[in-house]
Formats: structure tokens, sequence, C-alpha cells
């Protein structure tokens, strides 16, 4: 819908839906987010799954032959990944999933807040009588 359209309905009701679709969308991702996350760490403490077991860690010779092999950056590269990979694994992946959902709940309430309030959108003036447009 354009934005002339949308002026022209007074009482701004596409405005307050949009408003209200966005928040409602951000309470629902926020609430379902926060309910698979405590599901993941109450199910993980039941089943105590090892995952840090399943990689073995790097030690410093681990390092010294990436870095021989490939630079400083695939060290780091490596260590990124690792980290990255271990966010998906266990509690850290109930913390994940809360965090990213809390973040794009918050990212829909900013835009919420940014829809133009109807109350604030420009009204077109006529032109006054007597003057040529």
């Amino acid at each position: 819908m354009t934005r002339s359209s949308a002026q022209a309905i007074p009482d701004g009701r596409v405005h307050r839906s949009a408003r209200r679709t966005l928040l409602i969308a951000g309470l629902v991702i926020w609430l379902a987010g926060l309910l698979v996350a405590t599901l993941i760490y109450v199910w993980v403490a039941v089943h105590s799954c090892d995952a840090q077991l399943t990689t073995l860690p790097l030690g410093p010779h681990d390092e010294f032959d990436i870095e021989r092999l490939g630079g400083r950056a695939t060290v780091y590269a490596v260590r990124l990944n690792r980290w990255l990979g271990s966010l998906w694994h266990g509690r850290t992946l109930a913390y994940t999933i809360a965090g990213l959902s809390t973040v794009a709940a918050a990212i829909c309430g900013w835009i919420a807040d940014g829809v133009a309030d109807p109350a604030t959108l420009p009204t077109p003036e006529a032109p006054p009588a007597g003057r040529p447009d």
C-alpha cells in the first residue's frame, strides 16, 4: 500500500495494524525462542550428552602446525570455527537460541517503533481558491 493511499484512511487503521502486527510478531518470536531454549536446557540436563568429547582440543603443537601450513590468520579462523561450532551443542545451544530470539524480537519492536504514527503523517493541503495549479 502506498503512502498516499495510507493517508486516505483518516483513522490510521493501516499504521496501527502494521505496528500491532510487528509487536505481536516480536512477542511470538521471543516467547517461542525462550520456550525452545528452556526445553533444550532441560533436555540436556536430563540427557547429559558429552558434546565436548566429540572434538579434540587443539594443543600448542597443533596450532603451530596449522600456523606453519596456513599462517596466523588460519589459526584464528580455526579458533573462530571451533567457537562457532560449540554454540550449537548442549546448554550453549539453549543460550544461543534465547539470545537470538531476544535480538529478533527487539528488531521487530524497533521496526514497529519506526512505523509512522497516523497523527504525525502530513495531511495533503488543498490549493488556495483562485490560484491555478
